[in-house]
C-alpha cells in the first residue's frame, strides 16, 4: 500500500467516527443532558426519541439528491458543503443546549441530519477513487 492510501483511510475512518460521534451524543450524554435540562425521565425519553427521528426524516431524500448532485458536480465540492452543513446543525445543537431550548435542539438535529448520509455517500465515492476495485472491502 501507498502512504497516501494509508493516509486516505485513516482520513476516511476519523470522518466516520467524527460523524457518528456526533450522531450518538444524546445517547451518550443521556444523565447529563436530562438533568442540565431538568426533564424527568418520560420527557427525555421522547425528546431523545425526537432527536433521533428529525435525523432520519432528511436521510429519506438527500442521500440520493447527493448522489445526483455528486454525478453532476465533484464529491470533493459535495463534501466539503455536507460538513458545512453538519457544522451548522451541530452548532445549533450546542446553541440549544446551553439556552437550555428542546425546539432549538430538534432543530439543529434536522439540519445536522440534513448532511449525514449524504456525507458518508460521498466518502464512500472519493474512496472508490483512490483505491482498485477489488482493494476496498467495506
Amino acid at each position: 500500500m501507498k502512504k497516501i492510501e494509508v493516509f486516505v483511510i485513516i482520513l476516511a475512518g476519523l470522518l466516520s467516527v467524527g460523524m457518528w460521534f456526533c450522531v450518538d451524543l444524546p445517547t451518550s450524554t443521556y444523565t447529563h443532558l436530562k438533568n442540565w435540562l431538568g426533564q424527568t425521565d418520560a420527557q427525555y425519553a421522547f425528546n431523545i426519541s425526537l432527536m433521533y427521528s428529525v435525523i432520519g426524516i432528511p436521510n429519506l431524500i438527500f442521500p440520493l439528491v447527493g448522489g445526483i448532485l455528486m454525478d453532476r458536480v465533484n464529491a470533493h465540492f459535495i463534501m466539503l458543503f455536507v460538513v458545512l452543513v453538519i457544522l451548522v446543525g451541530q452548532s445549533v445543537v450546542t446553541g440549544g443546549v446551553l439556552a437550555k431550548s428542546i425546539p432549538t435542539i430538534v432543530s439543529g438535529r434536522f439540519i445536522f441530519g440534513c448532511g449525514v448520509e449524504v456525507l458518508d455517500v460521498s466518502r464512500s465515492k472519493i474512496l472508490m477513487g483512490y483505491f482498485e476495485v477489488l482493494v476496498i472491502n467495506f
